[in-house]
């Protein structure tokens, strides 16, 4: 039998990274965090793809990894890090925005309890009912263009959560496919050619 504790403990790692985002300064910094969410969920899709002999899980776990975790942030990072500047955003009161994310995060879980699970849906559901709205969280309360793109790739990990309790396969994967392929294109079009709302920092050398 497949540990559900041990993937339960993925699920709470996803969101506590969106948190941790929420609260990063650097621009780098939160890029990789939020790799690092993708790299969960895709780590978490493709053991229990392994786990019920699912293909189609496996798959939808390794296209997260390729398309979301490497190449979204590979074109991130290559914008966020020139040679001997640091990337660090402008944002409110860290306290304020902890504060708010948890009680975020305790809207969305309770939320999730009343309308959902009474219908039978999963632990993973939930996740994703709380990563959606942290998502939300983030792209509205950053002006920086790349934040809120950040706040999108953490829409589109909340979606495949959802999906995966709530909806079949073959249209989860088609989703994440297109919104993966979107994702680029703002990457490509959108944000490479935007300079963004930061303050740059040149590195002290030793």
């Amino acid at each position: 039998m497949i540990n559900q504790e041990g993937l339960d403990l993925i699920i709470a790692a996803i969101i506590l990274s969106a948190i941790w985002a929420q609260l990063g300064t650097f621009m780098s910094h939160k890029v990789r965090i939020v790799t690092i969410q993708s790299i969960l969920l895709s780590l978490y899709i493709i053991i229990l793809g392994i786990w019920d002999s699912d293909i189609e899980l496996v798959t939808l776990g390794i296209l997260i990894l390729i398309l979301r975790a490497f190449l979204t942030s590979r074109l991130l990072n290559a914008k966020l890090s020139p040679h001997q500047f640091v990337s660090r955003e402008r944002f409110g009161d860290a306290s304020f925005l902890s504060v708010v994310s948890i009680l975020v995060l305790i809207f969305s879980f309770v939320t999730y309890r009343i309308l959902f699970t009474p219908l039978g849906y999963e632990t993973i559901g939930d996740g994703g009912f709380a990563l959606l709205f942290q998502g939300l969280f983030l792209i509205g309360s950053r002006k920086s263009k790349f934040s809120q793109f950040l706040g999108y790739i953490e829409e589109e990990n909340a979606i495949v959560m959802l999906g995966l309790g709530i909806i079949s396969m073959p249209l989860v994967i088609e989703i994440s496919v297109l919104l993966d392929v979107l994702a680029l294109l703002i990457v490509s079009t959108v944000i490479i050619s935007d300079k963004p709302e930061t303050q740059v920092f040149e590195e002290m050398m030793g």
